[in-house]
């Protein structure tokens, strides 16, 4: 007993780090679920109402639908964690009739409480982040200064608390499993490794251009073609099991499900990622009348081409693919002459930050959020003295923006709605995005070949 009272007392700056972010994100639970919902959250419930009242294979049909048009087009791990949050709305539902409010009575409980519910994954999966960056640095440093600082920049980044807390989205569930994965990847635990990174990409396939670098990382880390094999086996077999409650032929699932929806739905160039193809295509996200919290948060995406465009003969999305491969060859030469000391936490973090960063910056089809993975990857190097504070603040301050143009369901004033809703404003912070993103990608570049 007494050893666990030292152990809480001895991490207490931890704890209170995370209290405060506890605070802070239940605060803007609480104050969000009263605005709209976002139309990924109303798909979230017509997918878990039709799991409980069908199958959860039924969600991926448009037999049942309710709210839009189009099947559930999401890997089935975040379907599950969501159905289990309904499960729980559900027997609070009993809960409160054996209390004497009657079913359907309460307002409150019918909507915004699932609302509220749909949200909490996330927000343990940010939790969960933090505890995972604080004891990865405290263990490989033994300096909880620099623990807090990377849990600090981590928990209190206003794009992650945006993300998670006011839009309910699921990008930190991916994130958790992905920076676990590399966690054990550090560790030389390669089939734990294969099989975190199944789960990350059950839940999104937004972190798939990984997974070479994953691949490379067993090989530098064993010689063994043997052990490359079984941490994609493990990771096939993961994958796998993840499907068998849709599917009991979960192979061929898979592969016609991830043909259909790896890229997403939308098929513009940029889906409201400030990015390479913002700056260059010069994109407008309009907003609707200012007259309501409402209308104003109605948004319509202009001017963004679609992938399939063609450009000299070929589709523009085959060219920025093309593109993000040529602009991170350097960076994967880099690594390469790293060799064992690419397995470093700061220099492993440093390149896997960078190669998110270039992918939302040139991969199509990029939404306002992929570039989630960036900042905790960059917060673990800057624990390790990484200099890049500065530029970890900026494109944290500058993706909130972006975050917000998107997703603003609360009253506008007038002069906030003029500024945001412009065009030039928005390639401004675009520019602004790129430019820093950019500036980073070529500092951390002689940072590698200094260190090779």
């Amino acid at each position: 007993m007494n050893t666990v009272n030292h152990t809480w007392r001895n991490h207490r700056g931890y704890i209170t780090l995370l209290v405060i972010a506890l605070i802070v994100r239940i605060a803007i639970i609480w104050y969000a679920v009263g605005y709209r919902e976002n139309t990924d959250i109303l798909r979230w419930k017509d997918r878990v109402r039709i799991a409980y009242l069908h199958s959860i294979a039924d969600t991926y049909k448009t037999d049942y639908l309710q709210f839009g048009t189009l099947p559930n087009n999401m890997p089935p791990l975040g379907h599950y964690i969501n159905y289990f949050m309904y499960q729980i709305w559900l027997q609070l539902g009993k809960l409160f009739a054996y209390f004497g409010i009657p079913p359907g009575s309460n307002n409150w409980v019918n909507g915004p409480l699932l609302t509220l519910l749909l949200r909490m994954p996330s927000l343990a999966a940010d939790i969960g982040i933090s505890l995972l960056l604080y004891v990865f640095v405290y263990r490989l440093t033994n300096s909880k200064r620099k623990g807090l600082l990377t849990t600090g920049l981590f928990l209190f980044n206003p794009a992650i608390v945006f993300n998670s807390a006011f839009m309910g989205q699921m990008d930190s569930l991916e994130n958790i499993f992905f920076l676990f994965g590399v966690w054990m990847m550090l560790k030389k635990w390669y089939y734990v490794a294969a099989a975190m990174i199944s789960c990350s990409l059950l839940v999104k396939f937004s972190l798939i251009y990984t997974i070479p670098v994953f691949l490379y990382l067993v090989l530098l880390l064993t010689k063994s073609l043997w052990s490359l094999l079984l941490s994609t086996i493990v990771a096939v077999i993961v994958t796998m099991i993840g499907i068998l409650p849709i599917s009991t032929s979960p192979f061929s699932w898979y592969v016609n499900f991830f043909l259909h929806n790896a890229t997403g739905e939308m098929t513009n160039m940029t889906v409201f990622a400030f990015n390479a193809w913002w700056l260059l295509f010069r994109p407008h996200v309009t907003f609707g009348p200012n007259t309501s919290a409402f209308s104003s948060s109605e948004i319509q995406l202009l001017h963004s081409p679609p992938v399939d465009q063609q450009w000299f003969g070929v589709p523009l999305g085959i060219l920025a693919i093309s593109l993000f491969i040529v602009v991170s060859i350097p960076l994967v030469i880099r690594m390469m002459k790293l060799k064992r000391n690419l397995l470093k936490p700061k220099w492993l973090c440093m390149s896997l930050s960078m190669i998110c960063l270039l992918a939302f910056l040139f991969f199509p089809k990029m939404h306002e959020r992929y570039i989630y993975p960036v900042f905790p990857l960059l917060a673990v190097a800057i624990g390790f003295r990484a200099p890049v504070f500065r530029e970890y603040v900026l494109l944290s301050i500058l993706n909130t923006v972006n975050l917000f143009i998107v997703w603003h369901p609360i009253p506008l004033s007038n002069t906030l709605y003029t500024i945001l809703s412009d065009q030039n404003f928005q390639w401004f912070i675009c520019l602004c995005t790129v430019s820093i993103s950019l500036l980073l990608y070529i500092r951390t570049l002689r940072m590698l070949a200094e260190n090779a």
